[in-house]
């Protein structure tokens, strides 16, 4: 029987069949009459309709089939149900397949762009909190400063006078016999131990007399030694200020009088009371600026009495500027306290008492120092270490000794503004210079090494003692004076220039380019010993004198020739009432220079308002003046980095129970700035009264 063959199977419809059905070929046949009507090719012109043959006959047909598959041809009309199920599932499940990508694709599209948005939203509220940060660390700041004063004025009214005296006082307190007299103010002290237990402000004066007078305290550790044949005015100027100041009563009540003044004549006020006596101090480099304060090294000195060593105390003093401090807050101060403004940075123990500082205007790390030896000691203060000052600790090294005096140099001191240059003038009569170019790039490069010749001063190494500091001679030695030099000074336009007074009464100006003669030489310049000189830094033609005659003169270099025009100053200015110890321009205005002298007082002068509206009852040019030392003071500085900004020290411990006071002040700007400015904001202030008052 003809069978017609259909087309024949690929590869694949076997692959499927097989897959879906691996055991096809044992399976028994469907007995319907349709199916059974078909036939199978088992072998080329054999069919049957019995249904076991067919079974045993579709063997051996799919036999056949899979030996030569693909030459095969399917017969006609046979086609496979579950073949196109299995196609059609196929193309179902890729289509499907693909479907799922995209969608899946999609999907991490959008969670994508909508973790893009949370970030966006997120980045916005950082930003928003960052700002409000910064808008609330800045009113807090404003809250801590206005708190950190309110402290700090308490602070300052605490007594701590008692914590160092019973530091260095082996006896209690408590034994000592208490005087009897009258005491006005009562104070409370602390004593160890032993509470609070009340005592008189006369009871501190007399344990002060006491230890000053004690046989391990030396007769006299303050002020200035003079020679034997000083003039008599000199000699009894302490006496005399105390007979024109009248008694210590008549003192304490100026004092309180220009203690209640303190809110209408300064800016701002600060009062330190110092453990020691000090006879200098000098402002050092500005090392922060803050909003309300900035933060300022000073120097200063401490002259001990032999129970502890002689120590440079470098300290860390926060200015606060101009407008800020409250008048309450700079009243209110305890005279017998440490001021919160001044805190201790570094100690360095010097080999004798410091007489002088003063600091290299190019590098202000960089101080010279005058003890009671012929040399001058260099120091770098930041390189230098901390010593602990303690009874037998050694000296710290200096970083160079300056050497060619032939006696004592003790106070005449300066350093050049234009170059590394040294002046020392001495008991010797002479005025010598050094430069200190070769040894200048060690002592202000801390980078090259870490510590500076002065670290082996401590008391852990004694053999780096025994290596001796570096030593320089002078360039030059000029002799002109007939007694002992007490000040010099360089010309601020010429590092060759410079001048010198002494005990002489001499003023003499220098040139070390025509050689080590004096190039003028005024004589008698005052009716008493000059102890100090200044060269004003704005107009080099003006230079300034203070004498034991009470008095400041100021002169003109170009008046002072060599032919006979020498000795006749522009201006005298007398308002002190004892002598001047020390005289200084201001540089901030070229006109405006200050005086201190032992009468307790510093006096701030214009030379430019000398005869103009001429007041009888005060000595014309003076238009500042500072009361508020007890006793004479023996240093004072203006700051060149803040504005009318003064430091001044005086020795005035029997007042304060104490070793002296050190104040620093700035006096209103109403002051000194000009008159019509004053009137204009006066005037506007009384604008502003006037517009918050109620009206009925």
């Amino acid at each position: 029987m003809d069978i017609k063959r259909k087309k024949p199977f690929t590869l694949m419809h076997c692959y499927v069949e097989f897959s879906k059905y691996p055991k096809w070929q044992t399976r028994e046949l469907e007995t319907s009459v349709k199916k059974q009507k078909k036939t199978i090719d088992a072998s080329p012109g054999i069919a049957t309709n019995d249904p076991a043959d067919a079974s045993l006959v579709r063997t051996d047909a799919t036999s056949a089939s899979t030996d030569a598959l693909e030459h095969e041809k399917r017969p006609d009309g046979v086609k496979k149900e579950k073949l196109r199920r299995g196609k059609a599932d196929d193309s179902a499940c890729k289509l499907s397949l693909e479907t799922v990508c995209a969608q899946k694709q999609e999907k991490d599209e959008l969670k994508e762009a909508a973790r893009n948005v949370r970030y966006a939203q997120q980045f916005e509220l950082r930003k928003e909190k960052i700002a409000l940060k910064k808008k609330e660390d800045a009113r807090n700041e404003r809250d801590d400063a206005h708190k950190q004063f309110e402290l700090d004025e308490r602070i300052m009214l605490m007594d701590t006078s008692a914590e160092w005296r019973c530091f260095y006082t082996h006896e209690p307190k408590h034994k000592r016999a208490q005087p009897t007299g009258s005491a006005a103010v009562t104070i409370f002290h602390f004593t160890p131990n032993l509470g609070y237990s009340t005592r008189t402000r006369g009871t501190l004066r007399a344990e002060r007399e006491a230890d000053r007078n004690s046989p391990e305290t030396r007769s006299s550790h303050t002020g200035r030694e003079r020679d034997p044949d000083q003039s008599p005015a000199a000699a009894t100027s302490g006496a005399e200020m105390k007979e024109k100041g009248g008694s210590r009563a008549a003192v304490d009540e100026r004092y309180a009088q220009w203690k209640s003044l303190i809110p209408v004549l300064y800016d701002w006020f600060a009062n330190h009371n110092l453990v020691w006596p000090s006879l200098s101090c000098r402002w050092g480099p500005q090392f922060e600026q803050a909003t309300y304060k900035n933060r300022q090294r000073l120097y200063l000195s401490e002259q001990t009495d032999g129970s502890v060593p002689n120590t440079l105390v470098i300290a860390n003093c926060e200015v606060v500027k101009p407008r800020v401090a409250a008048a309450e807050h700079i009243s209110q101060f305890n005279e017998e306290a440490r001021s919160p403004f001044v805190k201790k940075y570094k100690t360095i123990i010097h080999p004798g008492e410091v007489n002088r500082i003063r600091e290299l205007p190019q590098d202000s790390r960089i101080i010279a120092t005058h003890t009671d030896s012929p040399d001058v000691l260099i120091w770098d203060v930041e390189a230098q270490p901390n010593r602990h000052a303690v009874l037998g600790a050694t000296d710290s090294r200096p970083d160079l000794i300056l050497r060619g005096h032939e006696e004592n140099a003790e106070f005449a001191l300066a350093m050049c503004p234009a170059e590394p240059y040294v002046l020392s003038g001495g008991k010797d009569k002479s005025v010598v210079w050094w430069s200190i170019q070769d040894h200048i790039s060690g002592l202000g490069d801390s980078s090259k090494s870490e510590t500076s010749p002065g670290a082996s001063g401590s008391k852990h190494s004694k053999t780096a003692n025994e290596k001796d500091s570096p030593k320089v001679d002078p360039r030059g030695v000029f002799h002109g004076h007939d007694s002992t030099v007490e000040d010099v000074q360089f010309c601020p336009s010429s590092a060759q220039e410079f001048c010198s007074v002494g005990d002489d009464a001499c003023l003499i100006l220098w040139d070390a380019r025509t050689g080590t003669s004096p190039a003028v030489k005024v004589e008698k310049a005052h009716g008493g010993d000059v102890h100090c000189v200044d060269w004003n830094l704005h107009d080099v033609n003006y230079i300034l004198t203070g004498s034991a005659d009470n008095s400041v003169r100021m002169w003109d270099r170009r008046n002072l020739g060599p032919g006979g025009g020498a000795g006749s100053p522009i201006h005298k200015f007398e308002g002190h009432k004892a002598a001047v110890l020390c005289v200084q321009w201001s540089p901030d205005k070229a006109s405006v220079f200050g005086s201190s002298a032992e009468d307790g007082f510093l006096n701030v002068w214009d030379h430019d308002k000398v005869g103009k509206k001429k007041n009888p009852n005060s000595p014309g040019g003076l238009f500042f003046q500072h009361a508020g030392h007890r006793d004479k003071i023996v240093d004072f500085h203006w700051n060149s980095s803040d504005p009318w900004t003064i430091v001044s020290v005086s020795d005035d411990g029997e007042s304060t129970g104490g070793g002296g006071t050190l104040q620093i002040w700035r006096m209103s700007d109403l002051i000194y700035r000009p008159e019509d400015e004053v009137l204009s904001e006066l005037e506007n202030f009384k604008s502003h009264l006037a517009s918050c008052t109620p009206r009925a």
